[in-house]
C-alpha cells in the first residue's frame, strides 16, 4: 500500500521537476487512484466486516494489499478512456 501511495507521488514530484507535464499529470492522477483506492476499500473491508470477523489480522490484510492497487488500477483505466474520449470528440469537430 506504502509502494502504491508513495511511489506515485514520488514519480509525479520527480516528473515536474523535470517539468515534464505531461508524465506528472499521469503520476498524480494514479497517485490520487491510490489514495481513494485506499480510503474506500478500508471503508468496504470494515463495513462487511462480518464476513470476516474472526479473522480481524486477514482482513486488515486484504484491505491494505488490495486497496491502493486497485484504486491506481481504476484511475489508470479511467485516464485512458477519458484521453480515448477526448481524442474521439477531437476526431469529430
Amino acid at each position: 500500500m506504502g509502494t502504491c501511495v508513495l511511489g506515485t507521488l514520488w514519480a509525479g514530484i520527480a516528473a515536474v521537476k523535470r517539468k515534464d507535464i505531461a508524465s506528472h499529470k499521469k503520476w498524480m492522477i494514479r497517485w490520487y487512484g491510490s489514495m481513494w483506492g485506499a480510503f474506500l476499500v478500508f471503508r468496504v473491508m470494515f463495513f462487511l466486516g462480518g464476513l470476516l470477523r474472526f479473522h480481524k489480522s486477514l482482513m486488515i490484510l486484504i484491505a491494505i494489499w488490495s486497496s491502493a492497487p486497485l484504486g491506481v488500477v481504476i484511475a489508470e483505466w479511467h485516464r485512458v478512456r477519458s484521453m480515448a474520449y477526448e481524442h474521439e470528440s477531437a476526431k469529430t469537430e
